[in-house]
């Protein structure tokens, strides 16, 4: 690992090691002090916060073979995220009090899916994605299904949880469909191979797409979103709320990333042959206005305050 390597990740870094530090600095933390493992998990995130913000002004470089990236953008959506996750801890702080769910493994596992989606924004690479989704999710999983005994919350873990890993076989296979087709999981190689053939192939097409269902998926696009009202419903107030806001702004610049290297995208493909029924004079995404109608109207019909939600973040991330 070279300096260079080191510097890349330094902010991801810390944040992980931190977390394991605090699992096991946990471990003898009285039950009912468990704020000061939130205040620890706090004091990480503001220290990787620092750290990320010190990068502002640097050159864009890349680590690990070009596999982690380091630029203006990916240093805007650490920043944001970890102001997120601040935000997160301190709304979680006095809920889980109340509802008696207070355990100090809730705290260790938002660092960890705050490094998931850290990874996931200086991703360069499709496996460092798979691997950043991976991180991502998981400890998602757990947190929404918390409120044990609760019936509802473990409805909701089970469900985001085999919705999941269905989703993350999608991105897996397109991967591999990928990686055949070009002979590289870089993303840059990927763009590299699309500007040097003319044609670049079935294959190369439905791999793409197959990642772009799997983040589908994991974003709750329309209409990969029917899991995200159960699940926003039975997940303790305090995770859903960090699902909707943190959770989704890592995987969405990934999956913008992956969408510009669709080939339909990057080619002079008649659109309207395409299925595109948009008008001439409307610059934005073609179903755009259809996925607003439909989340919009869905959410009219729900009688509870996290459904109405559910339904309306969908709308949001498909604009």
């Amino acid at each position: 690992m070279t300096q260079a390597d080191f510097y890349t990740a330094l902010p991801l870094t810390l944040l992980v090691a931190w977390a394991c530090v605090l699992l096991l600095l946990d471990l003898f933390i009285p039950k009912d002090r468990k704020g000061l493992t939130a205040a620890l998990a706090a004091l990480g995130l503001a220290l990787t916060l620092g750290f990320t913000l010190a990068q502002i002004g640097q050159e864009p470089s890349t680590g690990y073979k070009g596999m982690i990236v380091l630029d203006g953008f990916s240093i805007f959506i650490n920043a944001l995220l970890l102001v997120s996750g601040l935000l997160g801890i301190g709304l979680s702080f006095g809920y889980i009090k109340r509802m008696n769910l207070e355990r100090g493994e809730y705290y260790t596992l938002m660092l960890f899916s705050i490094s998931g989606m850290m990874l996931m924004a200086q991703a360069g690479d499709l496996i460092v994605v798979f691997l950043a989704l991976e991180l991502l999710s998981i400890p998602l999983y757990v947190l929404a299904a918390f409120d044990r005994p609760r019936v509802e919350s473990e409805e909701a873990g089970l469900k985001y949880f085999l919705l999941g890993a269905f989703a993350t076989g999608f991105v897996v296979y397109g991967t591999a469909l990928v990686f055949g087709a070009t002979g590289t999981t870089s993303l840059n190689g990927i763009v590299t191979f699309l500007g040097s053939h003319e044609h670049p192939g079935l294959l190369l097409t439905i791999g793409a797409a197959l990642i772009l269902v799997g983040l589908g998926f994991k974003i709750a696009a329309v209409p990969f979103h029917m899991w995200t009202p159960d699940v926003y419903q039975g997940s303790p107030t305090a995770v859903t709320a960090f699902m909707a806001s943190g959770a989704k702004i890592g995987l969405r610049r990934i999956a913008a990333c992956v969408r510009h290297c669709v080939p339909i995208h990057r080619r002079g493909y008649d659109r309207r042959a395409l299925g595109d029924r948009r008008s001439d004079d409307d610059p934005r995404q073609p179903g755009r206005h259809l996925a607003e109608q439909h989340q919009t109207h869905a959410g009219l019909f729900q009688h509870r305050p996290r459904r109405v939600h559910s339904h309306g973040v969908c709308s949001i991330w498909k604009s």
